[in-house]
């Protein structure tokens, strides 16, 4: 079997991990696996190609909410940084705040439009509680979610929506897509 993987995406959640693969000749696909699958995935990719880099994106404090998924998913990622770290793979850490900022300053035009829906919607929402401004929101990557994530990316990549009943390019879905961002992250930064 040729060996092209190059490169490794994990974007950890509470129960469920998104994964991209990359090789020298583009995405390869996109995963959604349990998080007990996790090692698994890695292992039968290192099998594949020794020489690869392993990316994960790291949850940092940015201004979010902590709910408990977000505990339950960083209580995962110290689970799966140890576990690698005695199998002696080696891996990057990337938070997930820098690739949030980096699509908000790379992909204006997209961006703006949906943060300023959602800001309009939550002025509308706290008005309409009677609940009073307290301040003008300005546009920030803390508003980019998976959602701006993924349009982003589709254009990063020119990747087109698919129709309705049918999956996207690559398989991408859910934690895929932020996955792929940060992959894409890495190699037009580092």
């Amino acid at each position: 079997m040729a060996h092209t993987t190059k490169l490794i995406s994990l974007d950890c959640g509470e129960t469920e991990t998104g994964a991209v693969v990359l090789t020298t000749s583009g995405i390869r696909e996109g995963l959604n696996m349990a998080n007990d699958q996790v090692i698994d995935f890695i292992l039968v990719e290192k099998e594949r190609c020794y020489d690869f880099t392993l990316l994960i994106e790291d949850v940092r404090p940015y201004n979010m909410r902590i709910t408990d998924g977000i505990i339950h998913t960083i209580k995962f990622l110290g689970q799966l940084e140890w576990r690698l770290t005695e199998m002696r793979i080696p891996f990057t850490l990337i938070p997930r705040w820098q690739v949030k900022r980096w699509i908000f300053e790379q992909y204006k035009p997209v961006v703006l439009p949906e943060i300023q829906k959602k800001i309009d919607y939550s002025n509308k929402q706290r008005t309409a509680k009677g609940i009073a401004l307290s301040r003008k929101q300005t546009p920030s990557f803390v508003y980019v979610d998976d959602r701006i994530v993924q349009k982003a990316m589709r254009l990063h990549w020119q990747i087109p929506k698919a129709k309705v009943g049918h999956k996207a390019m690559y398989n991408l879905k859910d934690h895929s897509w932020q996955a792929l961002a940060l992959a894409s992250f890495y190699l037009t930064t580092s």
